[in-house]
Formats: structure tokens, sequence, C-alpha cells
């Protein structure tokens, strides 16, 4: 079995192959970019630290694209009459710092400090906030995560729920049900997928892991680990 240190530099790698340059993709897109922060509802700055802004290239390109391109294969263009449709056109989003990511896993009761942590938040042509993403890294002796959590922000928007919703088998600690099922695996061996409620808030979370431990998995989410 391919060790940690081999995986995270086979992701890396991967990432800076299939991920072009991110003054190159701004170039190419800087006038959407342009139009649609203008037309952004105000919120306070933010600071990002000048020895940060390396480090953050890469993943502000790949969240980038991933609104840009990916969102086609996440939407579904067809609904329930009567109800909002979002084309991939009328859909963009916005990089958030480190600080508003936790907050979003902070409302699910989950405290983990992650690596390679990146989020977007996803708004409508109107400026509607409807779904926000925040993906990162965790590793723990003997096993490594790779997390994506999604927070759905309105009903109407067509994010493919189905295979979280179907899920039956659960678990209840203390204020957290959460629903779980194997997922398919990608990068790692194993794969979980999880629908987490906590305190009125729920998340779908799509996990990439090399041990077939969900208890492991759900111990560390609900802070109860030994």
């Amino acid at each position: 079995m391919k060790n940690i240190k081999n995986i995270k530099k086979e992701i890396k790698q991967i990432a800076e192959k299939e991920t072009p340059q991110f003054q190159s993709w701004l170039q190419q897109n800087n006038q959407r970019v342009n139009d649609q922060l203008n037309g952004a509802p105000f919120r306070s700055q933010t600071v990002t630290k000048p020895n940060r802004l390396a480090k953050w290239a890469i993943a502000c390109a790949c969240m980038l694209i991933f609104v840009v391109v990916s969102l086609p294969f996440v939407l579904k263009t067809t609904q329930t009459p009567g109800s909002p449709t979002y084309e991939n056109s009328e859909v963009w989003g916005l990089l958030i710092d480190d600080e508003k990511s936790y907050e979003y896993l902070h409302s699910i009761g989950c405290n983990l400090t992650l690596t390679y942590l990146n989020g977007h938040e996803s708004y409508t042509q109107d400026n509607e906030l409807v779904l926000a993403n925040i993906r990162g890294h965790y590793e723990i002796v003997g096993d490594y995560y790779i997390f994506n959590f999604t927070f759905l922000l309105n009903d109407a928007y067509p994010f493919a729920k189905e295979s979280y919703e179907s899920l039956t088998e659960k678990v209840v600690v203390g204020d957290y049900t959460i629903y779980y099922g194997e997922g398919k695996a990608s990068l790692l061996k194993a794969a979980y997928l999880l629908k987490i409620q906590y305190k009125g808030n729920v998340c779908y979370l799509h996990v990439d892991c090399f041990e077939h431990s969900l208890e492991s998995l759900i111990a560390l989410l609900t802070n109860t680990q030994n």
C-alpha cells in the first residue's frame, strides 16, 4: 500500500498538472470575475497575509475552475414546475477565507484544523447565496482524510443530494445525527457519504480515506475520539 507521503505527493502533482496558472486563468476570465464581484452584495474586506499568496494560488485556481467548469455536472436542470431553475450561466462562485470556511464547519460541530483548506460560496445572478463548499485534508496516525463538505443554503438550488438523502443507516452521538454509507473511492482506498445534522444545521459530506473505519471517522467528526 502506498504510504501517506506518496499519496500527498501524487495529489499535489495531479493538481499542478490539471490546473492552469492562476494569472493565465485570470487574464482569460478577468471581465467575468469583475462583472460578478461588482454586482455582489457588500461584505467586509478580508486580509490575506503576503506569505500565504503563493500557497493560495493553486487553491484559488482550482476553486474558480470548479465554479466555472464543473458546476454543470453537479446541477440538475429539471425541477418541479414553478420552482426556480438555475442554469450554469446563472450561478457564480466567490472564494472565502479560512475564517469563513471554519464558521461553516463549526456550525456542524466540526472543530478539526484542516490542511489544504479552501472554500467557496455559490450565488445566483441576483446575488442570492445558495450553496457553500469547503474542502480540506486531515491526517491522523494510521489514516489520512480528504473532506468535501457541502452546505445547501437554498432548497430550490438543484444540488444532487439524492445519494445522501437516500442513506438509511444512522448513528446518534449527543447533538449529532449522522446518516452514513459507503461512497465511490477515488484517490484513496475507501470513501464514505455522510449527512450530518447538528443543532438544526445540515451538511453533506464526502470523505476519501485509507482505512474502512467508519467508527473512527464518526468519532473524529463528533469530537469523541480517545
